[in-house]
């Protein structure tokens, strides 16, 4: 199937090419008409005699004549060419419009995927956070706070036998916390 745009180009083209043949034609009428004067001034020039009222409606009759075959032939040109102009433009805009409601239902598919999209990227991070939250944390923290606790009991019974212990032991305890990772 040939696309509309080639089809109105083509027809464009040929509206072109006729419009320069009915443009010779009417140049070759204009040069009929223009010897057809220049006969008639030869005419005149040979029946000088014949009266000022002869020659004044030859005149007329000629311009007249003259006028009327140009615009018979601008009709003609005005009227193929306006048919043809009518043609391709109803044509352009059949195609204009199908081309505008394709571009407007690839747009919409294109925001509708992009909503899809976004939304899915944020109920999987929302997701994630929970999870993580829900799962590594809570157990961190409980871990941790136990942890703490033992310590904090650690250091408080450390502190209360640590002015009882003589110097001697004060130092084995403290290279033995120093040298070695304890768990209590």
């Amino acid at each position: 199937m040939q696309d509309p745009f080639e089809l109105n180009y083509y027809k464009l083209s040929l509206l072109k090419e006729e419009m320069g043949a009915q443009i010779k034609e009417l140049q070759k009428t204009i040069d009929e008409v223009k010897a057809g004067a220049r006969m008639f001034m030869v005419q005149h020039e040979e029946f000088k005699d014949i009266t000022s009222h002869v020659q004044k409606s030859l005149k007329a009759n000629i311009l007249e004549a003259s006028h009327q075959m140009g615009q018979e032939v601008v009709q003609n040109i005005n009227e193929r060419i306006k048919g043809t102009f009518e043609e391709a433009a109803q044509n352009l805009l059949t195609t204009s419009q199908n081309t505008e409601g394709t571009l407007l239902k690839a747009q919409k598919a294109l925001s509708l995927r992009n909503w899809l999209i976004g939304a899915t990227a944020l109920t999987a991070s929302i997701l994630t956070a929970f999870s993580v939250s829900y799962f590594y944390l809570t157990k961190m923290e409980s871990l941790t706070t136990r942890q703490l606790v033992k310590t904090y009991k650690y250091g408080l019974l450390l502190k209360e036998i640590w002015p009882k212990l003589n110097n001697k032991d004060q130092e084995r305890l403290s290279r033995f916390l120093d040298d070695k990772e304890h768990q209590f």
